[in-house]
């Protein structure tokens, strides 16, 4: 059983504990200073959980699964906070909306893409490049992580920024559903090759029971010859 409570799993407890409050308090006080201080927090404590896992080796799928929890908890507390601080414009709703679209549900899906792959050693989708260079890097790279976290920089700003936090989700949600269809294929194709080079229990017990009838057949014809 997985360590739930390891060095960086408590540091993904207490970043999504303390960003929350910031945040909750910054739409209480009104203040988008505040606010934006609690989203910073968030993106400098998840990349610090995330390094902290591979510099001490301990990255587990729980650990995964934790900071994915954790960054949805989080953006999904930003995006209601951006309307409520906009006064419930029809510009903040609609931003958030896609927003939350791209990042949590779009990206969620993706996300839980790198458990398809039980042949390579993936704890993470930051590996995924061992599956695919090109996928992982329009989604789990340094450039498209932070694509992502402009999106929703840009809904927490409002105003005219709204609408540049729109077009950069719709944008990603466009590339991220080109990108599940490619995993998916490379999943299917990963089944074949699973059955291909790791036969099943049954197969192995065939080919013993193939060996064994092979073993006696030669005994009897040796006897025959005597």
């Amino acid at each position: 059983m997985e360590d739930v409570w390891t060095a960086p799993n408590t540091l993904t407890y207490t970043r999504l504990l303390i960003a929350v409050s910031i945040l909750a308090l910054g739409v209480h006080l009104d203040s988008p200073a505040v606010f934006l201080a609690g989203l910073i927090i968030s993106w400098t404590a998840d990349l610090a959980d995330g390094h902290l896992a591979r510099k001490t080796s301990r990255e587990t799928l729980f650990g995964a699964q934790l900071d994915a929890l954790a960054d949805r908890t989080t953006v999904l507390v930003v995006l209601v906070g951006s309307v409520v601080l906009a006064d419930g414009s029809a510009t903040s709703v609609i931003a958030a909306a896609l927003v939350w679209l791209q990042f949590g549900t779009v990206d969620h899906m993706l996300f839980a893409q790198f458990l398809r792959f039980p042949r390579f050693p993936l704890w993470t989708p930051d590996e995924f490049h061992l599956v695919d260079e090109r996928v992982w890097w329009l989604n789990w790279s340094m450039p498209a992580k932070f694509a992502s976290g402009v999106s929703v920089g840009l809904a927490a700003l409002g105003g005219p920024a709204a609408y540049g936090a729109m077009a950069l989700a719709l944008a990603l949600v466009v590339v991220r559903l080109a990108c599940y269809s490619v995993i998916t294929q490379a999943a299917e194709a990963e089944k074949v090759a699973r059955v291909v080079v790791e036969p099943t229990r049954s197969d192995r017990l065939v080919g013993e029971s193939d060996r064994s009838s092979m073993a006696q057949f030669d005994e009897e014809l040796q006897e025959a010859h005597v």
